[in-house]
Order: C-alpha cells, then structure tokens, then sequence
C-alpha cells in the first residue's frame, strides 16, 4: 500500500505506528461485507451509508469521512461494535500467520473499530475525555466477575459536599440473553455452562457536556447481532424529529430502554419456561447436565438483575439531570419524561421478577438433587445385591478350585498314545487309545458347590438383612412378657441342671 499525498485517512492515523502498520495491511483488501457489520452512521436528512462486498476498506473510511464532512449542522449518531469475532478474513493468510500472540491478534482485528474512531475524532474535534470513553467501551474485556471497584468514603463526601452536577458522557446499557439447554454428551464434549453469562452492552457516547450543543453520538456495542438490529429499529426511531440538545439524549435513552426491556422479558420468558420444563422432566429423569444448566440459568439471572439495577440507576442519573433544568417543557419534552419514568418502573417490575423466577430456581435445584441421591442410592442397593451374591460365589468357586486334597492311589484315565511299526513298510503311524495311569486331582460335584454357597449366601445376606429385626423382636417380647420370663428361668435352669447331672 502506497499512500498518496491526499489520503486523509492516512493523516488521521500519522501518530499512531502500530495502527499505521496494521492499516496498510488492510487498506487495499475487500471488506466482504464487514463493514456494514462493524459501523453504522447515519444522520438527518442523509442516507445511511451502505457498503458494497467488494469496496475496500480504504474505500469505506473515505465514504465514512465524507459524510461526516458533509453533515455539519445535522444529527449525527455512529455506531461502532467491538466483536471482533468474523474478523480473521480482514487479514490475508500471511499476515495473519504472524499475528501468533493473542493481544497482538485482538490489537489486529480492532483495526477497522479504531479506525472509525479516529475519524470521528479527527472530524468531530472530540476532546480527550470522549475518546477516554469510547476506547474504555471499544476495548472493554468480558470478565467472568465484575472486578472489585473502590468507593472510597471521601471521594463520596466529596462529591457531595460539592453538590455540582454535570451531563454524563457516556450513559451504560446492560441485558443478557436467554441461554439453551444442552444435553449430556454435549455438556460433557463443549462444556457450555463453565463460562460466565455473556451480557450485551450498549454505551451512548456523548460528544458534549453542554446541553445546547449535543447533537452528535456514538453507540457502542459488543455484538454484530445488536448492531444489525439496531440498523432496523434504531435509527428511524432516533430521528423521528430534528431536536438537538437534552431531546436528542432523551430520545436515544428512550428507544434504548424498549429494546431493553423487550431483552429481558424475552429472558424471563424464555427462563420460566425452562424452569417449568425442569421441574417435572429433573423428577423423571435427573441428570448431572440439567443441574450444571439450572446453575448456570441461575447465574444469567443474577447477571439479569445486576443489570436491572444497573440500567435504572442510568436513568436515575438522566431524570435527575432533567430535574435539574429549570424552565418551561415542550410538549414533546414532558412526554419524554413521562415514558423514561414508565422505563424506570418497568426495570423495578423486571427486577422484581428476575428475583422470584431466582429463587424458583434454586427449588427446582434441590429437588433434582434429591432425586438424583435416591437414583444413586437405588443403584447402589442394586450394586451391594449383585455384589452380596457374586462375592460369596466366588469365595466357593475359589475354595473348592483350590488343589488341596489328592487322592491316595493313581487312578487311570484315558489318553491318546502313538506307536510307528517299524516292520510296516508303508511305515504308517498308528494311533490307538489306551487307559494310563496317571494322578488326579480331586474334581467337585455341582452338588457340593451348591450345599457350601447356598448357606452361605444366606448366611452373608439374608441374615444380616433381618438379624435387626429378629433381635429387636426378640427384645420386645422379653419386654413385654418380662413376668413369664421371670417364672420360666428358674424352670429352664432345674431342666438343664437336672439334664447334666444324668
């Protein structure tokens, strides 16, 4: 890739060697249609950028620049994901055989996202704080526990001894979708329940803290599904009415917090359903996969509700940034706030939900571990029996294989013996069989096998199996009959005295 003197989209990058190195690797290759799969722009009066399979990436940028250059006065929103999971065909072969390390692979595929950034930057004048938020976002990494954040008493009294407010850059947006149960061959070969619950995030990206001036956004999402679902519904909800400002804002929350909260009734629903099925197919037929499922379903619905929580503190912080505007509303202004509040109390019931759809869980789990213990302890009865009735058997079969016992005199048994004529002259082998003498061992009948295993089996099985109970009756009645006892032993002991003396 040679770059020619006016190629802005390589002065967008002119500080950055690492990006510079991996552009040139790209810039004259097709976008097979990944392009319209890693960013969206769209502003009013302007039509969505559409991107052909063989256009270039370089090509693409160009189109991009162009049309934020173009679109001075208007509304604009880009949307950016950073799932780079169908990005290996953005490399060819030979570049991606030397990308062996995972940071610089990650760092390789995030070429097309960072480059989208930084023409926004370039052509948007974003200040320093706004590119600190998109790259946080961009770059954000799934962890299977949320990392531990400090919340240091000072810093909060700080804050609100200072009592300032401010618009907020970046406004965060969380759900998790439902997952499937797997059954156990596949649990056991793909392991899907040992991974953290994949939650979808949803970042709008303030280019201004002034509320005058917000007429620009960046969404950032870590999903080309999300993003391709946003293309359909997203944008011409958005821009519906040309108001810039806190409108603006309040109009992308709102169209956010639908497609939100359709997310996680699609998983309560889909998780009630699963809860149903389990409850009666875990009693029929427990299996260690359904608990590693109802363990796993049960860590989605917490990740649920700490999105819940998560979600409304967000619109907490935009009400409260309302409120705190004095003046009159327009019409459209209050009907915003009314449906961002209904939003609110809509995160409250699903909260509310997710917590009791929770604890069914957790009932559904104990009773499939209950009866996967009685399932164990049927197969161990039915082991301990096989195993009462083989062990005694083979001690039998074992002891009388023993060589012991020899009888005293050689006894005779037939064998083959052969003899060659040495007056034949055919010189013919003859063979002929003859009684020879010879020692024997002592071979058993089936009858005594059976007259030595039989007691014994019962003596090793049944009889433990009701000695408890015959002691324990036998004591009863001693209990019970405890004064014919007393009149009968001095009886038996004259009887069996009597009996020894003659």
């Amino acid at each position: 890739f040679r770059r020619d003197s006016n190629d802005e989209i390589f002065e967008t990058i002119s500080g950055d060697d690492s990006l510079k190195k991996n552009y040139q690797k790209i810039a004259r290759r097709s976008n097979l249609g990944l392009a319209g799969q890693i960013f969206m722009y769209q502003a009013t009066d302007a039509d969505g950028l559409i991107f052909e399979k063989y256009d270039t990436w370089s090509a693409c940028f160009e189109r991009l620049r162009s049309s934020t250059e173009k679109a001075e006065n208007a509304l604009e929103i880009c949307l950016i994901t950073s799932d780079t999971t169908n990005l290996g065909r953005v490399f060819s072969f030979i570049h991606r055989v030397f990308l062996l390390d995972h940071d610089r692979l990650q760092q390789a595929y995030s070429v097309p996202s960072q480059m989208v950034i930084r023409i926004l930057q370039r052509q948007w004048r974003l200040r320093d704080e706004t590119m600190t938020e998109i790259t946080e976002s961009v770059c954000a990494k799934d962890l299977s526990l949320p990392a531990w954040q400090p919340k240091l008493p000072s810093h909060r009294n700080k804050a609100e001894i200072e009592g300032y407010l401010q618009v907020p850059l970046k406004f965060a947006f969380r759900w998790i979708d439902a997952p499937y149960y797997t059954t156990d061959l596949s649990v056991y070969v793909f392991r899907p329940y040992g991974k953290p619950p994949q939650v979808k995030t949803l970042d709008i990206i303030l280019t201004s803290m002034e509320y005058e001036q917000i007429q620009r956004a960046i969404v950032v999402v870590n999903s080309h599904n999300t993003l391709a679902e946003l293309r359909r519904d997203f944008l011409p909800q958005v821009f519906q009415q040309d108001v810039a400002g806190l409108p603006y804002v309040m109009r992308l929350v709102r169209v956010v917090c639908a497609k939100i909260t359709d997310e996680l009734v699609n998983f309560l629903t889909k998780a009630c359903d699963d809860i149903n099925y389990m409850a009666y197919e875990g009693r029929l037929r427990p299996s260690g996969s359904k608990m590693q499922y109802l363990r796993h379903l049960e860590d989605c619905h917490r990740a649920a509700k700490d999105c819940c929580q998560k979600n409304r503190c967000t619109l907490q912080v935009l009400l409260n940034e309302v409120n705190f505007i004095v003046g009159p509303r327009t019409d459209d202004e209050v009907s915003l706030i009314n449906e961002l509040k209904m939003a609110t109390n809509d995160l409250d019931y699903l909260h509310d939900e997710v917590e009791s759809s929770l604890q069914r869980i957790l009932g559904v789990c104990r009773d499939i571990r209950e009866q996967l213990d009685f399932l164990q302890i049927r197969r161990t009865s039915i082991l301990g029996i096989l195993a009462g009735l083989y062990l005694p058997l083979a001690f039998v079969s074992s002891f009388l294989g023993m060589n012991i016992n020899q009888y005293t005199q050689l006894q005779p048994s037939w064998h083959n013996a052969t003899h060659i004529d040495p007056t034949n002259p055919e010189n013919r082998t003859i063979s002929h069989s003859e009684i020879v003498d010879s020692g024997a061992n002592q071979s058993w009948s089936l009858e005594n096998f059976f007259e030595i295993a039989v007691p014994l089996m019962v003596g090793t099985i049944l009889v433990p199996l009701v000695i408890g109970s015959i002691i324990r009756m036998f004591l009863q009645a001693l209990g019970r009959g405890r004064t014919w006892w007393r009149l009968l032993f001095p009886f038996l002991v004259v009887g069996s005295v009597h009996i020894t003396l003659k």
